[in-house]
């Protein structure tokens, strides 16, 4: 009979961690990677603001920063939504809010004025609390 309940108790003990592994850790590690390329495109991206003037491989460039930054606020957005409750709240005492700096991704990849680009970096890089500032 003890090995009976030993062996239920240590399938039971498996399967909650498992749960937890694929439900709660991976959606935050996805987040944090998100994050990392999110660091990575403002870097990449930081002077293909305006099209106004440059060649055509700038003006791609420029292109591929707007799919770029709605792409990654998608994704940030999933990534939010899939978080255990435990961690939202996690992030907001310590004050991430990737929830608003999904909204300054979108009017990033809409702006083309120097000086409105870098107030949205500027927000995402708090929201996110990207420090030290990488742009």
């Amino acid at each position: 009979m003890d090995e009976f309940l030993i062996v239920i108790f240590s399938i039971s003990c498996g399967a909650i961690g498992y749960l937890i592994a694929t439900f709660w850790v991976q959606s935050i590690l996805k987040y944090r990677e998100i994050k990392a390329q999110i660091i990575a495109d403002l870097i990449f991206y930081d002077n293909a603001i305006s099209p106004v003037g440059l060649n055509e491989e700038m003006k791609q460039r420029v292109l591929d920063r707007e799919s770029s930054n709605r792409k990654r606020a998608a994704q940030l957005t999933a990534s939010y939504i899939s978080f255990p409750r435990f961690y939202r709240m996690y992030l907001h005492v310590v004050g991430e809010r990737p929830d608003k700096a999904t909204f300054e991704f979108i009017g990033l990849s809409n702006t083309h004025d120097i000086k409105e680009a870098r107030g949205y970096i500027n927000q995402i890089q708090n929201f996110l609390r990207i420090k030290p500032k990488v742009v």
